[in-house]
C-alpha cells in the first residue's frame, strides 16, 4: 500500500468518525435528558477521543505501520456501524422507540465498547512503534529524540493513562549526539525486534572449493546440527565434483535430515546392486550409526573447508 493509499485511508475514517460526531450532537440536542441521552454522550466522548488519535498517526509516517493501519481497518468497521445506527435512529425521530429502543441501546453500547477496546489497542501498537527511528549512511541505527518527545507530548495530551513510547523508555537516561539523535546497539535492535535473538549467522566466510567425492562415498561440506556452530553469511563453492553414486553437501545440515539423506543414499544403493549396476565388492562397508552417532565418534568424514572470519 502507498503513503497516499494509506492517507486516503485514514482520512476517510476521521470523516467517518466526524459524521457520526455530529449525528449524536444533534440527537442529543433533540432528546430530552435521559439513558438515551447518557449512553449517546459516552459514545461522542470516545469517538472524539478516537478522532484525536486517528489524526496524530495521518500526521506521523513512522505510525502507518502494518499492525496499526490493520487496527485502523478495524475500527473503520465499528465507526461505520455507529455511524450507520445514529442516522437510523435520527431518521426514525424515534417515533418507532419503543419497538426498538432496547435495539439500539443494546447495539449502540456494544460499539462504543468495541471502539473503547480497538482505541486501546491501537494506543498499544502505536506505544510499540519505532518512532523517530533512522538509519545513517553508515547504516547505523538510531533515535532523533525530538520526534520522540513531540509524538508523546501529544499522546499524553490525548490519554491520561499513557505513560511513553517503548522506545523511549528503552534509550531513557542516554545522552543525545550533537545531532539529537541517540545511537543503538545490537542489543537495543535485539529488543526492538530488528536483530533476530540467537542467529546462526555472522560476518564471516567460507571457501569450499576442489573437493572430490567417488564411488558411495558421502561428504558434508558443513555442519551436521547447528548446536555450538557458527554459520556465516558468504559461502563461495568452486571446483567440486560428485562421481559415481557418491553424495555431496555443501551447506550445514540438521541430524534429521543428514539421517533421512544417508538412509535414500543406502536405498539407492543396494538397488544399484540388486540390478547389478554395482557390485557388492565395490560398496564400501560402514555401519549404519546413525549421523550424529558418527559425527560425535569423528567417523564423519571432514573436507578441507577453508574459512575466515572478518573483523
Amino acid at each position: 500500500m502507498s503513503g497516499l493509499e494509506i492517507l486516503g485511508g485514514i482520512s476517510a475514517i476521521i470523516s467517518i468518525i466526524e459524521a457520526s460526531v455530529k449525528v449524536a450532537d444533534r440527537i442529543s440536542e433533540a432528546r430530552d435528558k435521559d439513558a438515551w441521552t447518557d449512553l449517546i454522550d459516552r459514545n461522542r466522548k470516545e469517538m472524539r477521543s478516537l478522532q484525536q488519535i486517528v489524526e496524530l498517526v495521518k500526521e506521523e509516517e513512522a505510525l502507518h505501520t502494518k499492525d496499526i493501519i490493520e487496527e485502523l481497518a478495524e475500527i473503520s468497521e465499528w465507526a461505520t456501524k455507529v455511524l450507520e445506527l445514529l442516522k437510523t435512529m435520527e431518521g426514525s425521530g424515534f417515533r418507532s422507540n419503543l419497538q426498538n429502543g432496547r435495539k439500539w441501546k443494546k447495539d449502540l453500547l456494544s460499539y462504543t465498547l468495541s471502539i473503547s477496546n480497538a482505541k486501546a489497542t491501537l494506543t498499544l501498537k502505536i506505544a510499540s512503534a519505532h518512532v523517530g527511528l533512522t538509519v545513517g549512511t553508515d547504516k547505523k541505527y538510531a533515535v532523533q529524540m525530538k520526534k520522540i518527545e513531540s509524538v508523546e507530548s501529544q499522546l499524553n495530551k490525548l490519554l491520561d493513562s499513557f505513560v511513553c513510547l517503548e522506545i523511549s523508555d528503552l534509550v531513557r537516561g542516554r545522552t543525545p549526539r550533537r545531532d539529537g539523535t541517540v545511537p543503538l546497539d545490537d542489543n537495543d535492535l535485539l529488543a526492538l525486534g530488528l536483530q533476530a535473538e540467537d542467529s546462526p549467522y555472522q560476518d564471516g566466510s567460507r571457501l569450499i572449493d576442489n573437493n572430490l567425492t567417488l564411488d558411495q562415498a558421502m561428504m558434508i561440506n558443513g555442519t551436521v546440527g547447528t548446536e555450538g556452530f557458527i554459520e556465516p553469511k558468504h559461502v563461495k563453492i568452486i571446483n567440486n565434483v560428485a562421481r559415481h553414486q557418491s553424495v555431496l553437501v555443501n551447506a550445514s545440515v540438521s541430524v534429521n535430515e543428514m539421517d533421512k539423506n544417508r538412509d535414500h543414499h543406502l536405498k539407492v544403493i543396494e538397488v544399484l546392486a540388486r540390478n547389478g549396476a554395482i557390485r557388492n565388492d565395490q560398496i564400501e562397508q560402514g555401519p549404519r550409526t546413525a549421523a550424529a552417532e558418527r559425527a560425535r565418534s569423528g567417523m564423519m568424514e571432514r573436507t578441507r573447508v577453508s574459512q575466515e572470519t572478518e573483523g
